[in-house]
């Protein structure tokens, strides 16, 4: 009986010292989530209390790339953890925006770009994550640089989220106009409808990014007159 007290005792430490360290790296403090890594807090743990996997994509969602910095820099094998441990990491560095670490992961991985992607060359993270592909997490980021590079490693530009969405749809519900530029010129379709019939121009309108409409115009997209206000989140995103 003894024994099963303190056991459970411990389980219920672990887990609280998890649920810190998720939220921890969600609010960007370094100093605590340097602290509870170093007690033994497990880095790849789903807590229940959070609908998306990790500490880590929970600080990439909230554009927190110093806390995925220091997350990877106290691990000790970095390429058993993005591979096996948290597939979900590239995803939350293309979400910050942050093209030195997005570029760390992808050197971590030493494959030639032209075999990048060839299925039997591609490493588990390429696949979707909760139902959103690298391309849109890179779209919504903004940065166009990192767009670049997953276009140059084959990573499927044309991908939709469960409720069909494009690249392109993310960047226009984020107002990006550099990323709509790039991925009108990789060619994602520019009238393209998600689930609810909404296009790129009609998000960018939604969200009160009248630049990024302005652009989608001169780039060749008819005006919508139905648009409707978007008020964002992820569900818009992942469709989940």
């Amino acid at each position: 009986m003894a024994l099963l007290t303190t056991r459970i005792a411990k389980h219920r430490r672990d887990s609280q010292r998890r649920g810190w360290l998720h939220r921890a790296a969600e609010s960007g403090d370094l100093y605590m989530v340097r602290t509870l890594v170093n007690a033994g807090a497990k880095t790849n743990w789903n807590w229940s209390g959070f609908p998306i996997a990790s500490p880590v994509y929970l600080a990439g969602k909230e554009g927190q790339p110093k806390v995925i910095e220091l997350i990877l820099s106290l691990q000790s094998d970095l390429i058993k953890f993005i591979t096996s441990v948290d597939p979900s990491v590239l995803h939350a560095c293309a979400y910050t925006g942050d093209l030195k670490l997005v570029m760390k992961i992808l050197r971590a991985f030493k494959y030639p770009r032209r075999l990048c992607g060839h299925p039997s060359f591609r490493p588990r993270f390429y696949v979707p994550y909760e139902g959103v592909a690298l391309i849109h997490a890179a779209a919504y980021g903004g940065n166009p640089c990192i767009i670049r590079q997953f276009a140059k490693r084959q990573v499927d530009l044309f991908a939709l989220t469960r409720c069909r969405m494009t690249a392109l749809h993310v960047a226009a519900l984020k107002g990006h106009c550099h990323a709509i530029k790039l991925l009108v010129y990789y060619k994602v379709p520019i009238e393209a409808v998600d689930r609810l019939g909404r296009t790129a121009w009609s998000l960018a309108m939604g969200c009160g990014h009248f630049e990024a409409a302005q652009l989608l115009v001169k780039l060749g997209a008819k005006e919508n007159v139905g648009y409707h206000n978007v008020s964002f989140s992820w569900d818009n995103l992942a469709g989940g």
